[in-house]
């Protein structure tokens, strides 16, 4: 059995990171894709200095059958080693939990300090034993939009 972690950056802007535990009898891994993303000023409350970062994910989850993806188990993560917690997303379709041999796609939503993104974010996530972890890197986000003036392009929706 080995572990292998692998973070690839595709031109276009998906990002993809991977990590495989593997044996002969059959392949399981996860992979996290992020297919889109969001910067916008919040929806429900408007709350100075704050805005949502709203990720598009595809979850690939080919582990054993107790191994669930939620998506509170997701978080963003600055430079500065400041952690946000996913926040339920009220008006896009939200990252639903992963099951074994499942794809998921979906949106998951965080609170951050308008500052922070441009402090390099990344999402992470791990398994309750840490015996599994993905990082990402973000990326370039773009400026805040005004979700009551225009809808984001792109697969947020």
């Amino acid at each position: 059995m080995f572990l292998l972690i692998l973070l690839v950056f595709i031109g276009g802007g998906a990002l993809y990171g991977f990590v495989t535990l593997s044996s002969a009898a059959q392949p399981r891994g996860t992979s996290i894709a992020i297919n889109g993303k969001v910067v916008r000023k919040p929806t429900l409350r408007r709350v100075s200095g704050y805005v949502e970062v709203v990720l598009n994910l595809t979850v690939i989850n080919l582990e054993h059958p107790d191994n669930l993806i939620e998506p509170n188990d997701l978080v963003l993560t600055d430079s500065y080693q400041n952690v946000y917690q996913y926040t339920y997303p009220s008006d896009v379709t939200p990252l639903a939990l992963c099951g074994p041999t499942l794809t998921c796609t979906g949106n998951i939503m965080f609170v951050v300090p308008e500052a922070a993104i441009n402090s390099d974010l990344r999402l992470s996530w791990r398994t309750g034993s840490f015996l599994k972890r993905i990082d990402l890197y973000v990326g370039p986000l773009p400026a805040p939009s005004d979700p009551l003036k225009a809808t984001p392009a792109g697969p947020i929706g």
